[in-house]
């Protein structure tokens, strides 16, 4: 498995690239909290919203996941303060289908397909020198 650490001052272009690449694709999205249970929050759902607010109010910065169906209310999760993001291959294909949010309200695994295509990766990495 390859695993990519998303460096801070990088996530709001991260960000609008995974909006940008990924969005409609399908995603499963779970929530780990610090107790320990597991919780689904949307299951094989087009992704709609994938995005940083850093000014959402004075002291959090909050990632912003929303998913749904044309017509239907959409999921929407909140990451409070994200502390690492990280891209994972499961080793099926070279595209990274696993995200991993860890955050203070615990660990968001987002996993989405058909996935991020390493050239995206590629050229986010190189735009932003």
């Amino acid at each position: 498995m390859k695993t990519v650490e998303i460096a801070p001052k990088k996530w709001k272009q991260f960000c609008d690239k995974l909006q940008e690449f990924c969005q409609g694709a399908l995603v499963n999205i779970q929530l780990l909290p610090p107790d320990g249970a597991t919780r689904t929050v949307a299951a094989d759902l087009p992704l709609l919203r994938f995005s940083l607010d850093d000014k959402s109010d004075n002291c959090n910065t909050n990632l912003v996941i929303e998913a749904g169906l044309p017509g239907e209310k959409a999921v929407r999760h909140i990451v409070v303060e994200p502390i690492h993001i990280r891209l994972k291959n499961n080793g099926d294909g070279d595209r990274y289908h696993q995200l991993q949010i860890i955050a203070e309200n615990g660990t968001t695994l987002i996993v989405i397909h058909p996935g991020l295509d390493p050239a995206r990766l590629k050229e986010l990495e190189k735009s932003e020198g």
